[in-house]
């Protein structure tokens, strides 16, 4: 299936926040404890909006052929500077990736990989990174699939 991929402009906020209303019902759902529940279609149409702001933000959006909007890659630069510990480090983090329930294991989320792939590549970044919640076992098999591997883990302990 061919997935047409874009980069996202103001008047997709609608249609990026009603793909990320599905998304976050997951996340809260899973872990009520840690993400609100259920923004509005409103609230996250303002969120977007301001996201087009940030000069290192970029948003993907993938259409399929029938023109609907069914999958979003929202990523951003972060630059660490060299210290102690670290080195200077510029990289891509994608914040959320979501692809629509009837659009799945159709090429959608890989196409938007490859464009931050490209993206990373023409801003000088040493590499794509994620996080992901440990549930969340789908996402995992999709990110290794796109050539993302595990390079560390984060514990919690409630109080």
């Amino acid at each position: 299936m061919r997935t047409d991929i874009r980069v996202a402009e103001p008047g997709d906020a609608p249609a990026l926040a009603a793909l990320c209303k599905d998304v976050h019902a997951w996340h809260s759902a899973t872990y009520p404890d840690i993400f609100a529940p259920d923004p509005s279609v409103e609230e996250l149409t303002v969120f977007f909006h301001a996201q087009f702001e940030d000069p290192d933000v970029t948003i993907f959006v993938a259409a399929s052929p029938d023109r609907t909007h069914c999958a979003y890659l929202y990523a951003r630069i972060t630059v660490r500077q060299a210290g102690l510990f670290h080195r200077a480090r510029r990289r891509l983090h994608i914040e959320h990736v979501g692809v629509a329930e009837p659009y799945r294991r159709q090429g959608h989320a890989t196409a938007l990989f490859d464009a931050a792939r490209a993206l990373a590549q023409r801003e000088n970044c040493a590499d794509l990174f994620l996080d992901t919640w440990e549930a969340n076992t789908s996402a995992h098999a999709m990110f290794e699939a796109a050539g993302f591997t595990q390079q560390r883990r984060l514990y919690a302990s409630p109080l």
